[in-house]
């Protein structure tokens, strides 16, 4: 059943590049799809918190984002790397022993993360940030940084085994329960911040059951047996140089908010915030690309296809300027326009 759960490790060059275009198609369709909910949900929640809600909305979710940044370790990229060659050699014990070692130890240093700003918030939101009001909503931020953790690590793995369906459902279901969320805990129920965060909390647990159904499904299982396969110190040596990469990457779009609220007022935070979503757009392109390319150029390294890798590499970054550029010009010539929208 495990050998059911992958491609076949002969694949040719033409098998691989119909798969990425398959798969970039659907994540690429998954993120536009949430960019269109994003767009009615950025109006809707500036409008329903003000300026001030939505800088502190923002700030909390800065955090919850950087948190889970950090706790991941590059174990992602690992998943990537090990998944591709150990399906490729027909191992796939050693692939399921470095998803649930990986996993665990990520959780198990966000639960930690998790209780300490729980109980000690205030250092946060009052001796950095000099905003008591944050401190509710910083509570609730713990609180979601485990379910969001799941959601991030296993969305990424489950692609890993070239399969982006649990990753674009799972994106795109917690966007819709965001949005509904807020309307009904903010707009309805009178909420305010509080309730924005209520509603990033439950729609992480959402969007983790939902990853958590296809890892289960793609990796057949999840549990603690699985680590008498985890190759420990291959996987650290792997992921630990790449975790500050993956932390650059996430300060590129958001450090500037977690940083500019130690400064600015909640309101210039929340203008800031508005603004940073319509530039986040311009990476969709990019993202549906290489969200399936990753597994595929392992598998190819590891059986020594560097011709077919070189050529696969030029295609889809041709594919990456055709998804990009279009987006990137739009924005750029009716950005008056589209910052109207909030």
């Amino acid at each position: 059943p495990d050998q059911m759960a992958h491609p076949n490790q002969a694949d040719s060059y033409d098998k691989q590049v119909r798969d990425i275009a398959k798969g970039g198609g659907l994540e690429l369709s998954a993120s536009l799809v949430g960019y269109l909910i994003g767009a009615i949900a950025g109006p809707v929640t500036a409008r329903l918190l003000g300026s001030a809600g939505l800088g502190l909305y923002d700030l909390g979710r800065s955090l919850l984002e950087m948190l889970s940044a950090f706790l991941r370790l590059g174990y992602p990229h690992a998943i990537m790397r090990f998944a591709g060659m150990f399906d490729a050699q027909g191992r796939y014990e050693k692939t399921r022993g470095v998803l649930t070692g990986t996993l665990f130890s990520a959780l198990a240093l966000g639960c930690m993360a998790s209780a300490a700003l729980a109980i000690w918030p205030e250092w946060l939101s009052v001796d950095i940030y000099r905003k008591p009001e944050f401190t509710p909503v910083l509570r609730i931020v713990a609180l979601a940084l485990p379910p969001t953790l799941i959601f991030m690590f296993l969305s990424e793995a489950t692609v890993a085994r070239r399969d982006v369906r649990y990753k674009a459902i799972s994106r795109i279901t917690l966007r819709l329960v965001i949005l509904v969320l807020i309307v009904l805990l903010v707009g309805v129920l009178k909420l305010g911040v509080a309730g924005a965060a209520y509603a990033m909390l439950l729609g992480g647990v959402v969007a983790a059951a939902i990853v958590l159904y296809g890892a289960t499904r793609l990796f057949q299982r999840i549990s603690f047996a699985d680590l008498k396969h985890y190759e420990f110190v291959a996987v650290h040596k792997f992921a630990l140089p790449l975790a500050l990469a993956q932390v650059a990457h996430f300060g590129l779009f958001r450090v500037n908010q977690m940083i500019g609220g130690a400064f600015v007022s909640a309101s210039e935070l929340g203008l800031f915030g508005a603004a940073s979503r319509v530039a986040i757009f311009g990476t969709v392109g990019i993202g549906a690309t290489t969200a399936i390319f990753s597994p595929i150029i392992s598998r190819l390294h590891s059986q020594g296809r560097l011709d077919d890798l070189r050529r696969m590499f030029h295609t889809v970054t041709r594919w990456t300027y055709h998804f990009t550029v279009p987006l990137m010009v739009f924005a750029i010539l009716k950005a008056r326009s589209v910052m109207h929208v909030f």
